[in-house]
């Protein structure tokens, strides 16, 4: 009777031990970095700041250039509610829910970017060219078509990546090309 009272016991407090561990790697993931920074005009030392020092410095003819390398992880409520949700699932599962909520925190563990930055002369973004981690980085097109649509306002030479102005440039050609005589040009013609 003993016996199987102290398997029980022994095998209760290996569940114990091995439960959590998924808990605990959902609050240890990577923090989310404030990308924002790298809107045109941000200057450097608050990039650092944010994203860390940069992998890659040097001077170019148009202005530094710094490649940064960074994982973008998860925002304080997204690991709490993450912990809580494998917590639960432990606790109605009694442990094993770590089977399948471990590997999963191993394999969701953020996404790795690199951007390369380049300054001006006051070490202020003047242009931003994400090379690895697109989808996280997706934010900064918005930013970079204002910019574009300022610096050619003024007419300046748009500092941005060919790619993200593109958009603008298609929107602008279309505006251009609409008749001013109230007529529809995308109507078809008989």
């Amino acid at each position: 009777m003993h016996t199987k009272r102290f398997a029980a016991s022994i095998l209760s407090l290996c569940m114990l031990a091995a439960s959590g561990c998924s808990v605990v790697m959902a609050g240890r993931q990577p923090g989310k970095k404030d990308t924002s920074v790298f809107a045109i005009g941000t200057r450097r030392d608050r990039v650092i700041a944010e994203v860390g020092a940069p992998t890659f410095s040097e001077l170019q003819p148009e202005g530094r250039k710094d490649i940064f390398s960074f994982v973008q992880g998860y925002s304080k409520g997204e690991k709490a509610a993450r912990a809580l949700f494998h917590g639960t699932a432990d606790f109605f599962t009694a442990g094993l829910w770590e089977v399948i909520g471990t590997p999963a925190e191993q394999a969701i563990n953020g996404t790795d970017v690199s951007v390369a930055v380049v300054y001006d002369a006051t070490d202020r973004v003047k242009r931003v060219d994400v090379l690895k981690g697109e989808k996280v980085m997706r934010s900064l097109a918005p930013e970079a078509a204002a910019a574009a649509a300022e610096a050619a306002a003024a007419g300046a030479e748009a500092a941005v990546p060919a790619a993200e102005a593109a958009p603008l440039e298609e929107a602008q050609a279309a505006a251009d090309a609409k008749p001013t005589d109230g007529s529809d040009p995308t109507a078809e013609r008989a």
